[in-house]
């Protein structure tokens, strides 16, 4: 049997960070003079940060470039993945139990890797590799996305488009709450396992081999 993959989300699976997120494109654009339109948050949904500032250029700020506006909210985040951003309860402990079997850890995520890695050493999160949407260029709403990572795999994702392509591709999915989201009921009937939190939760058996 091939050795289990588990693939863990990073914003709104492992860290509390969602409110940072939603809130960002507004408050960024407000910062410069730019009342954003209510659809703001469902065309950003799917786009890296880079990805964002390009749209907030073309659309919003022409007199900036993307390179400024990327480095802007960036700094933002920075601060915050620094200093103030926390993981959900149970999720560390959780991880380092995945990690303490013959299983290969991977965080894979949006997130710019940057700010990745500040995580994975903030709190010396036990995985193996790191996957980043820029780094691979493959958005996770592309099955592929997951499909190239491997066969085998335990998914854990808050995001729906994310978990609709990792089920398309294959995978266990484990699909984490997040309040800030407002589409639990159509991720609810995709799913294998929906968690509320992370707390005693146990590794899926299929998925589990035994502890080293």
């Amino acid at each position: 049997m091939k050795k289990p993959i588990h693939v863990f989300d990073l914003d709104g699976t492992i860290l509390d960070s969602m409110p940072m997120w939603r809130n960002l494109a507004k408050n960024f654009l407000l910062s410069q003079g730019v009342n954003p339109p209510d659809n703001i948050l469902d065309r950003l949904l799917t786009l890296t940060l880079k990805q964002s500032a390009v749209l907030f250029k073309n659309d919003f700020l022409p007199k900036l470039s993307a390179d400024e506006i990327n480095d802007m909210m960036m700094d933002y985040v920075r601060h915050q993945y620094a200093n103030n951003i926390i993981a959900k309860p149970g999720a560390l402990e959780y991880m380092k139990e995945v990690a303490n079997r013959n299983i290969y850890v991977i965080l894979a995520t949006a997130t710019p890797e940057e700010q990745a890695i500040a995580i994975v050493d903030r709190f010396n999160l036990p995985i193996d590799e790191l996957i980043t949407v820029d780094k691979v260029g493959i958005q996770k709403n592309d099955p592929s996305f997951f499909s190239k990572i491997g066969n085998n795999l335990v998914v854990y994702e808050d995001a729906l488009h994310a978990i609709q392509s990792a089920i398309v591709s294959g995978a266990y999915v484990v699909a984490i709450d997040e309040p800030a989201r407002a589409d639990k009921e159509l991720i609810l009937p995709l799913v294998n396992e929906y968690w509320y939190d992370w707390l005693d939760k146990e590794v899926p058996k299929s998925y589990a081999s035994q502890k080293e």
